[in-house]
């Protein structure tokens, strides 16, 4: 998804959060690289062009397959740029 394409206060939640935005590829949108809250870590976040599920590469996620606090932090911004763009128009990649 286009930077351009998201909204100035979804850009300032992302900022807060210290995450950032990543260019989309042909199986994954809304790629978000999210930092660490007790380490130098840099998390993933994606959402798979196929089902809509959330990818993460978090511990959290990796073995516990539990909804991590990654994506629960960045879910008011998911929640609202899939309805602005829902999976279905997704197909239509807009890079």
């Amino acid at each position: 998804m286009s930077k351009s394409l998201i909204p100035v206060k979804f850009k300032s939640i992302l900022k807060k959060l210290g995450a950032a935005l990543l260019p989309d590829t042909d199986t994954h949108r809304f790629r978000m690289d999210i930092p660490s809250e007790s380490s130098d870590r840099i998390y993933r976040v994606s959402q798979r062009l196929g089902n809509g599920g959330y990818e993460r590469s978090c511990p959290g996620w990796i073995f516990r397959h539990q909804p991590c606090k990654h994506i629960k932090a960045i879910s008011p911004v998911l929640d609202q740029l899939n309805k602005m763009l829902p999976l279905d128009k997704a197909k239509m990649k807009i890079n």
